[in-house]
């Protein structure tokens, strides 16, 4: 089940919402994995902050979805070259929602 994070302007703020299979729900603090979080706000005056956490959170859960497949280990060198290119792809797509 893929989960995508997005951001809802409500009430004069920016909220956090997770899509996925289930529907869409506010995000918060039962996102958790293992590791902690890295943002502790779910709602923000800017987009900007918005977008920027929500691209944080999205890393995150990805991450996390990543180490539960089942898959054959890779060298790490390539796997750090995945990363880099993950985290390219989350700045471009977040920058492509902004215009």
């Amino acid at each position: 089940m893929s989960v995508r994070i997005s951001v809802k302007h409500i009430n004069d703020k920016y909220k956090l919402y997770t899509k996925s299979d289930a529907g869409e729900n506010p995000a918060g603090n039962r996102l958790a994995r293992g590791d902690p979080l890295p943002n502790d706000r779910w709602e923000y005056d800017s987009e900007f902050e918005a977008k920027e956490a929500a691209r944080k959170l999205q890393l995150y859960i990805d991450q996390y979805e990543r180490k539960r497949k089942k898959t054959t280990r890779k060298n790490k060198r390539l796997e750090e070259q995945e990363e880099k290119l993950r985290e390219h792809f989350a700045l471009h797509n977040a920058a492509s929602r902004q215009a």
